[in-house]
């Protein structure tokens, strides 16, 4: 499948689309570990590291800018 006729598919209760100012109210849950650099890191919300702020804040930046983007594209379609 080619990333023209991929379909994304995402759900949650407090997602509006164009409502960007909302996305820092939705959290990824996760409940799988992953190994990394020889330590167990859990992906789970509720035991955030130091740090854990920055990353967020740069995922949250990649969502409003891919939000731009989906904006612009659908500008451009019609």
């Amino acid at each position: 499948m080619s990333s023209e006729n991929e379909t994304w598919e995402f759900k949650h209760p407090i997602f509006r689309r164009g409502a960007v100012e909302q996305l820092h109210n939705i959290k990824r849950k996760c409940t799988r570990t992953q190994q990394q650099s020889g330590r167990r890191i859990s992906l789970d919300q509720d035991q955030a590291e130091p740090g854990d702020d920055a990353v967020e804040s740069m995922y949250n930046h990649i969502i409003r800018l891919e939000n731009q983007l989906w904006e612009v594209s659908k500008a451009l379609l019609i």
